[in-house]
């Protein structure tokens, strides 16, 4: 599913006070733009039943990567982890 596919479902689903994909489009971009914004600043965002977003912190390593040793830095990167509900409709 492409966001235009996700905004398309969310008019679906929406009150008919609410029809514009293009007021939906503002909505979905205003969501997605505040989590990132929290995750980005240190916040962890909790949606209850649908999962988590934070922050995770990688080791350095070293890979073999084309016959070769590399050496890969520390990162910080982002991490979601699924909620329950999310889950179990995986899982059904």
């Amino acid at each position: 599913m492409c966001k235009a596919e996700l905004i398309a479902a969310v008019v679906e689903q929406c009150p008919k006070d609410i029809e514009s994909k293009a007021q939906i489009n503002r909505i979905v971009d205003a969501v997605f733009d505040t989590i990132a914004d929290a995750v980005v600043s240190g916040d962890k965002v909790t949606i209850t039943g649908f999962g988590t977003f934070e922050l995770a912190e990688r080791k350095a390593r070293t890979v073999r990567a084309f016959g070769k040793d590399v050496e890969v830095p520390a990162k910080t990167v982002p991490k979601f982890t699924a909620g329950k509900a999310f889950k179990s409709a995986a899982n059904q």
